[in-house]
């Protein structure tokens, strides 16, 4: 069953300019609290600035509302071989206005692996924008960042992800100035 919340508020981070992918974060308050279960809990956001190790699964899910949860395991890549990789000059047609500078430390890079065809790799897509990059740390979920970009769905490009501890402070005030604080880790019981 999809549960279904009415939107009280929508903030964007204000450096955030469209169609640029910088600074492409943004929370949503709800008009009434969550009901928490074992199922349903809050996302911790990540408050570290580092690449993890590219060796740590991550998970990316879809933004997108589905009768199925749609979920894809990606590691990252570390940040220099992204900027690399996007500073291609083939790129720039295809990338526009949207990454006018390259990647930026603010944009967290990640890659999923190959699927059964050699040409395609698993990543996120369009419509996906806006859902969680997600690990795992001491039994806790942490948001790590949230998709913003890519080239094509399954491209060998890295995708880009708002990295969430970039945004730690802001996120931090924003939401304690909240009257629906919500504790991290939850507790599960």
């Amino acid at each position: 069953m999809i549960a279904r919340y009415l939107l009280q508020n929508f903030i964007p981070y204000a450096q955030y300019r469209t169609p640029s992918k910088y600074h492409d974060i943004a929370l949503v308050e709800l008009q009434e609290n969550i009901s928490f279960n074992k199922y349903v809990v809050p996302i911790c956001p990540d408050f570290q600035t580092e690449d993890l190790p590219v060796t740590e699964n991550l998970t990316v899910a879809d933004g997108v509302v589905s009768n199925h949860l749609m979920y894809a395991p990606v590691r990252t890549l570390p940040l220099e071989v992204c900027k690399a990789a996007y500073a291609d000059p083939n790129l720039s047609m295809i990338l526009q206005n949207k990454l006018s500078s390259g990647v930026i430390d603010k944009q967290y890079c990640a890659v999923g692996n190959f699927t059964e065809n050699p040409f395609d790799n698993i990543d996120a897509c369009q419509g996906d924008s806006g859902g969680p990059l997600q690990g795992l740390r001491n039994n806790t979920v942490f948001l790590i960042g949230v998709i913003s970009a890519g080239i094509g769905c399954g491209s060998a490009l890295p995708g880009l992800y708002a990295r969430v501890g970039s945004y730690f402070e802001w996120i931090y005030t924003t939401i304690t100035e909240s009257e629906s604080r919500q504790t991290c880790p939850p507790n599960r019981s």
